[in-house]
């Protein structure tokens, strides 16, 4: 019993001494491994920044001999190489800020180091743009003064100092690794020791506890089954994300990018690498896409995206010009996400790339076939308009606004009863509506100036859809002049025909007064002398009688001839019997039945309004006559409401009322010419073998 405590206090107090063993073991490893990590850190921290200013000198170096080349050849190949050397040094300076962050001293020294470093990158765009625009002479004096090489060679020193200090400080952290590996060389000796301590303790634990682990390891086995399920489970949903991630990487038409700003290395999906002509990723992705963007645009979406970084922005959207493979410009749109570590400085940057080249030439496309539209509209003679269903103005061309007086600014608040005489508005306002049921409509209404003139236009509509959205396009035309033009003629119309129906009358008059007398007289003298002659001379006598009955027919056919040029029942009894008299003489001579019907007698007609009905019911009788093969004519006439209405119908062989659009039917003209003069209108219907009817309509006023 007494034994065997002496062996419990010992192995208790082997186990304290071994437990505080590993405890200061433990403690004076993780400071060794502390110091070494930061020995390490300071030590990869030198290098990298080492390697920066080697690049960034290797660069600078480029410029000046691209600066150079450029100068001496003109090749704006070379100006390319430039830029992305600048933009090497950009994206270089901002790793190099990012490593002396926390160090005070080489910071400010760092931000001497690039202030230089900026002023000889602005003097070579300074002698490139004074090249492109001053010529060589002025580049040449320029060079000659030293100040590029003086920057360059203040550049130099102060990255070989850099370089020579990095150095010094990557010997001094080799001693102090080397110092602290020795020290933890020890340390691993101890360690062992305690490891054989420790085995030994855990052999005893194990000797005493065999039954507690028997059962710790069931339930170690269970929970590693558990574990084991859980870890493939995981595993099987990690490989089908990174699947999905594949397939959606494949269906994507972008080109998906992702730049680490610490190594300055990007990692680019296969759409980024068939933009660059590569099959593989490799460290010079970002300077071959930088090369190919347009000079132009590669400054511009620079600025955006250090403006952003400025601003701390997340996402960046950009646009600019590509050179593809074939050597032609594409346009891109790149969509980028800024991430920040803890100090919020960028640490990483992922981006897709869409190819809107086909979006872009559309819209070249569309604004180049609006400048076509956009002319003609503004090229037509009258004016031009366009408007919804709801009477807002959707398009319109210069001459609405010159001729009405309005200018664009009007144009949103007017409708288009706005642009009618106040008086038609309700007419072209049904005119509008029937556009939208019909299709086309026309109106001949007046232009409503802003100063409220009126001026005579003739509007057409016409209803077009839009994406399942009806609109009104049409054209106006000044007729103004053409009404004016219409009035004139229908004045000179009107006095030719007064003038043609007094030159007949004239006629009528003379023929019936001066050569009737003179036939009179002539059938006197021959009676007197068939009376007085002999009657033995009996051919003279039978060449008397001859003459006489020649006098006589003289007589008649000259009666007749004064009452078609002015019958003068027409001046003495008046329009109704003149009409009744002319169908009587229409009768007899063709032997046409006809029926006359009126509903007055007698009326008070003015002479150029009675001669010109009685003219067209002339005329409707020839056209009878050469046209119809009639055996009926029936005519009416009713007066009613200071209207005269001429109705004339016959049973004849009719027409197709479509051919008088075709045919030129002279006497179908010559009564819309005289029907026009009095302003009255006409109508006719007819079938074929079914006869014709014509209807006329004259004002008494």
């Amino acid at each position: 019993m007494k034994y065997s405590s002496i062996i419990k206090g010992l192995f208790y107090v082997f186990f304290i001494s071994l437990i505080v063993g590993v405890t200061f073991f433990f403690i004076i490893s993780y400071q060794n491994n502390h110091k070494a990590q930061i020995e390490v850190q300071n030590y990869t921290q030198s290098v990298n920044r080492t390697q920066l200013f080697h690049s960034i000198d290797l660069n600078i170096k480029n410029i000046e001999s691209n600066q150079r080349a450029y100068i001496l050849t003109d090749n704006t190949f070379f100006l390319s190489k430039m830029n992305v050397s600048i933009q090497q040094i950009i994206h270089d300076t901002i790793s190099l800020k990012r490593l002396y962050d926390k160090n005070s001293f080489f910071t400010s020294t760092a931000d001497s180091l690039l202030h230089f470093i900026d002023k000889r990158i602005k003097y070579s765009n300074f002698i490139i743009q004074k090249k492109k625009s001053q010529g060589i002479h002025f580049v040449v004096q320029q060079l000659n003064s030293g100040y590029g090489n003086e920057l360059s060679d203040n550049i130099h020193s102060k990255i070989q100092n850099h370089i020579d200090s990095e150095t010094l400080q990557i010997n001094e952290i080799n001693k102090r690794l080397t110092s602290i590996r020795f020290v933890s060389a020890q340390h691993i000796v101890w360690m062992y020791i305690l490891i054989l301590c420790f085995i030994l303790f855990v052999f005893l634990v194990i000797l005493k506890f065999i039954k507690v682990n028997e059962r710790i390891r069931t339930e170690l086995t269970i929970a590693n089954d558990t574990l084991t399920t859980t870890v493939h489970t995981k595993t099987q949903e990690l490989s089908s994300l990174v699947e999905r991630f594949n397939l959606v990487n494949k269906a994507s038409n972008d080109a998906i990018w992702d730049w680490d700003l610490t190594t300055n290395q990007i990692w680019g999906n296969e759409n980024y690498l068939k933009l660059l002509n590569k099959t593989k990723n490799d460290d010079q992705n970002f300077t071959d896409y930088v090369s190919k963007i347009h000079p132009e645009d590669i400054k511009i979406s620079n600025a955006q995206y250090f403006q952003a970084i400025e601003q701390k922005k997340t996402e960046v959207s950009v646009f600019y010009r590509f050179q593809s493979n074939q050597n032609e410009w594409i346009f891109l749109h790149q969509k980028q996400i800024i991430l920040y570590d803890e100090l919020q400085n960028p640490f990483r940057t992922l981006g897709a790339i869409t190819d809107i080249s086909n979006i872009k030439n559309n819209e070249i496309e569309l604004l180049k076939e609006k400048e076509i539209s956009d002319s003609l509209i503004n090229s037509l003679p009258g004016v031009f308009y366009m408007f919804d269903s709801k009477g807002k103005y959707i398009k319109w061309n210069q001459n609405l606004l010159s001729y009405t007086g309005y200018d664009i600014k009007d144009m949103s608040t007017l409708a288009p009863l706005d642009f009618i005489a106040p008086h038609q508005r309700n007419l072209v306002k049904e005119k509008i509506g029937n556009v939208f049921t019909t299709g086309y409509q026309q109106v001949e209404a007046c232009l409503y100036t802003k100063q409220k003139e009126e001026i005579a236009y003739w509007f057409t509509g016409k209803k077009i859809t839009i994406e399942e959205k009806d609109y009104v396009i049409g054209v106006g035309i000044d007729i103004s002049e053409k009404l004016l033009y219409e009035k004139q003629l229908i004045a000179l119309a009107n006095y030719m025909e007064k003038v043609r129906e007094e030159e007949r009358t004239f006629i009528s008059r003379e023929i019936h007064d001066e050569i009737g007398q003179l036939l009179t007289g002539l059938k006197i003298q021959l009676a007197w002398i068939k009376k007085n002659l002999k009657e033995s001379n009996e051919d003279v006598l039978e060449k008397m009688n001859d003459s006489v009955g020649l006098t006589e027919k003289a007589i008649s056919s000259l009666r007749n001839i004064s009452s078609i040029l002015r019958p003068s029942i027409l001046d003495d009894l008046g329009l109704i019997p003149a009409l009744e008299w002319q169908l009587e003489e229409f009768q007899k001579r063709y032997h046409i039945e006809t029926t006359f019907t009126w509903n007055v007698s007698s009326i008070e007609i003015v002479s150029d309004i009675k001669t010109g009905v009685f003219r067209i019911f002339q005329e409707c009788l020839n056209n009878v006559i050469k046209h119809s093969k009639a055996t009926q004519v029936d005519t009416s006439i009713l007066i009613q409401d200071e209207l005269i209405t001429i109705s004339i119908q016959d049973n004849g062989i009719g027409f197709n009322p479509e051919e008088l659009h075709t045919k030129k039917s002279f006497g179908i003209l010559g009564m819309k010419e005289r029907i026009s003069i009095l302003k009255g209108t006409f109508h006719i219907s007819s079938k074929i073998n079914q006869g014709s009817l014509l209807v006329i309509k004259i004002p008494l006023d």
